[in-house]
């Protein structure tokens, strides 16, 4: 595994925090402006919270993230995790760990996958591919995509790579667009 414990991971959330000024969550791209950072915590404020609020995510509250993404290899925290353990700062504690080197994601479900080895570097973030675009007409083996499909996708994928920050062209060969 790249860390060989929760230690090590935190230290880099921290190198993410103090590189970034803002960070924004995986799916729905909110702001998070990072305040202040301390050896247990970083203290951000979203865009979201009309009163400014600041939010406190401390050194724990990542800890039942990790620990399921190291149990599973994968985490959909939603579902992996009790409400009371992601309600209401999962979506930027994932994003948080999305950053990591050997953490991947997905944003439709919004699922973190823990790599063996950097994918990335850190502080950038790598999406994997929808798993219906690997699915439908472009896996070797699967009938191809009617023009209906590939415009569905279409649609559906640059929505998503877009809100990710990835380049159109990376994508457009696959859907000969």
């Amino acid at each position: 595994m790249y860390y060989k414990n929760f230690d090590e991971a935190w230290q880099d959330v921290l190198k993410v925090a103090k590189q970034k000024e803002e960070i924004r969550t995986l799916a729905q791209q909110v702001s998070n402006r990072v305040v202040s950072i301390t050896d247990d915590s970083i203290t951000v404020v979203s865009q979201k919270s009309r009163s400014g609020n600041e939010r406190i995510l401390t050194r724990q509250k990542f800890e039942p993230y990790w620990d399921a993404l190291v149990e599973k290899g994968s985490l959909n925290f939603m579902e992996d995790l009790p409400r009371s353990k992601w309600f209401p700062l999962g979506s930027i504690i994932i994003t948080f760990l999305a950053h990591l080197p050997c953490v991947e994601f997905t944003i439709s479900p919004r699922v973190l996958y823990l790599m063996p080895h950097s994918t990335h570097d850190l502080g950038t973030t790598r999406m994997r591919l929808p798993e219906e675009i690997k699915l439908k007409g472009i896996v070797p083996g699967h009938r191809p995509l009617t023009d209906i499909e590939r415009k569905r996708l279409w649609k559906k994928a640059t929505g998503s790579f877009k809100r990710a920050g990835i380049p159109e062209e990376w994508f457009k060969e696959l859907f000969h667009e």
